[in-house]
């Protein structure tokens, strides 16, 4: 799996986007509040939400595979996209692992990967 591999080859250890935030929520008064936020979602975890053993289609995943979608799934490089909506936290339980990946997805991901090789507070719009 090419995003696994990448991962691999760019970190030792996860990047501070995959750890320093998790679970914070910033709270009126506090340094770096913004009232046009959502207080709530700044509180989510990187980290999948739903664990590996709860997605219903991990059988489909071949493998030779498995190993590598496994720590990419739970380093949180990929995640289930089923039932997901703007603006809403919604936790998909199917990873379709044999699902084509469009040229979309596959810039997105790519896109990610960029973003966490970058300091944590720098902009990261300068494509």
């Amino acid at each position: 799996m090419l995003l696994h591999d990448a991962y691999r080859a760019k970190f030792a250890a996860k990047p501070a986007y995959m750890t320093d935030y998790n679970g914070k929520t910033i709270l009126p008064g506090m340094p770096g509040y913004d009232p046009n936020l959502d207080a709530g979602t700044r509180g989510a975890m990187y980290y999948p939400l739903v664990g590996w053993a709860q997605l219903e289609d991990t059988q489909a995943v071949t493998p030779a595979n498995l190993a590598k979608v496994r720590e990419a799934y739970e380093l949180g490089l990929i995640r289930s996209e089923a039932g997901i909506a703007r603006g809403r936290m919604v936790n998909g339980r199917v990873l379709e692992p044999r699902a084509l990946v469009t040229r979309a997805k596959a810039a997105k991901a790519l896109y990610f990967m960029w973003v966490l090789a970058q300091p944590p507070k720098d902009e990261n719009d300068r494509l």
